[in-house]
């Protein structure tokens, strides 16, 4: 546990409502977890306790389900629907269940949570606390032990963290109120105020009623606007239909002056031309800068068939026009420039504006590309001299496998195509009407030299 993060512990209602975390809140926890920027704590109890609420609920949505379809197959006279004869529900709630266990475990594992053991509290202080009707029991102080159990474990784990923030829906138990659902039971406070004289130094826990509640409260600014922005991209169709527009649009990308292969004594140099052919795959906001003013800056990642342009320049000296492996560059001898064109799968970083409550982007510009491609970083020479002759000779597997093992397939066929103007540099064709950012909207890093090895 890093000294000065915030310690977060889960109650059973947060996995009931985002069953692995999956949710915009849910997923930003866990990253801040992995990352160290929050300890989170889920007690063993919890753990058991969503797996026996997940075993009924799923064995009460199947016998739901065996009813709509059985009513939905007596409407056959006048609709029939081949389809439904194919529904199966063989799926075994207790298989459900173990599968969900071993899926909730690993995903707690991967966010970094320690999961804490039942308390040492002793009997006889739980019924006491049963007889005297204190929360978290119930007014007759029959139900609520399991509850007391966790609350016992977050108590114990506050003694050593010092301050505990405990992510619960359940305001009967845990709350002061149903219309406080933030604020902690009078007799959970009196643990925690007694607990404190007892080890002698300051104690607190906190409640929140969502993951929303804590992100919002508990971590810095950003991390609220993320959350807000990615579940508008989920649940906004009009929102999530315009950013995928402006993610789609053309758009063209240029790095002046690329060192072509660094190793090389001799003085390869040229301009590299990006230009996005295919759609913006799987894209996913993954990052926001919040300033005190104005707009806030997002970052997205994603996928896309890229069509690269390099236009290489050889002082004569260097140049072998009996090279083999120049073959698939087309080399202007007057000039001393030779063009050389490829589709290549990449991973795309991109930067945007985001006005809050903006029914769109302000800006969207390409941040990075070139060091995705794969072209051949840290290989031999004669891979990089080679590189092009295999993708242009159709051997486009070889080039697959140095990829990244996420990326979409290379779809040339969706490519809008370059023509060579004179002296062999390539200018675009014909292009769909779309917001281009070029590197003049990047200011003066673009236009530093950069390292690009093919």
């Amino acid at each position: 546990m890093n000294p000065g993060c915030v310690v977060i512990a889960l109650d059973t209602t947060v996995f009931v409502e985002d069953w692995l975390l999956g949710s915009p809140a849910g997923s930003l926890i866990r990253d801040q977890g992995a990352s160290g920027t929050i300890a989170l704590l889920v007690p063993e109890l919890v753990i058991r306790e969503a797996v026996g609420v997940y075993g009924r609920t799923f064995k009460r949505t199947q016998r739901d389900l065996r009813d709509v379809l059985r009513r939905r197959r007596r409407l056959d006279a006048g609709a029939p629907d081949a389809a439904l004869g194919k529904v199966e529900l063989s799926v075994d709630p207790v298989a459900a269940s173990q599968n969900y266990e071993v899926a909730l475990r690993a995903t707690l594992a991967s966010a970094g949570t320690q999961v804490l053991p039942l308390p040492t509290v002793g009997h006889e202080e739980l019924v006491q606390r049963s007889l005297d009707h204190r929360k978290p029991f119930d007014h007759d102080g029959h139900a609520g032990y399991r509850d007391a159990l966790i609350w016992h474990t977050v108590l114990d784990a506050a003694t050593a963290a010092g301050r505990v923030v405990l992510v619960s829906a359940n305001s009967s138990d845990f709350a002061f109120s149903r219309k406080e659902p933030d604020r902690l039971a009078q007799h959970l406070q009196d643990d925690v105020v007694q607990m404190a004289e007892r080890q002698g130094s300051p104690m607190e826990i906190v409640l929140c009623r969502d993951l929303a509640a804590v992100i919002e409260r508990e971590l810095a600014p950003e991390h609220g606007l993320l959350m807000r922005l990615r579940e508008r991209v989920r649940t906004d169709r009009a929102f999530r239909r315009a950013l995928r527009e402006q993610l789609n649009g053309a758009w063209v990308h240029s790095y002046p002056d690329v060192d072509v292969d660094p190793d090389s004594p001799a003085d390869w140099d040229g301009d590299l031309e990006l230009d996005m052919v295919g759609d913006l795959h799987d894209f996913e906001i993954v990052g926001v800068t919040s300033p005190d003013e104005g707009p806030a800056f997002v970052r997205i990642t994603g996928h896309a068939d890229v069509q690269v342009a390099l236009q290489v320049h050889m002082p004569t000296s260097a140049r072998d026009w009996d090279n083999p492996e120049l073959d698939d560059v087309q080399w202007n001898e007057h000039t001393g420039t030779g063009t050389w064109i490829a589709v290549l799968p990449a991973e795309l970083t991109l930067h945007a504006l985001y006005e809050s409550n903006a029914d769109h982007l302000a800006k969207i510009d390409l941040e990075s590309v070139i060091e995705n491609l794969g072209l051949g970083h840290g290989r031999s020479h004669a891979w990089r001299a080679g590189c092009a002759r295999r993708l242009r000779h159709g051997a486009r597997d070889h080039a697959a496998r140095s990829m990244p093992h996420n990326m979409p397939p290379v779809n040339p066929a969706r490519g809008r195509g370059w023509k060579l103007a004179p002296g062999g540099k390539p200018v675009p064709g014909d292009r769909p009407a779309g917001p281009v950012s070029r590197s003049s909207a990047r200011g003066p890093a673009s236009r530093a030299r950069s390292s690009f090895r093919l």
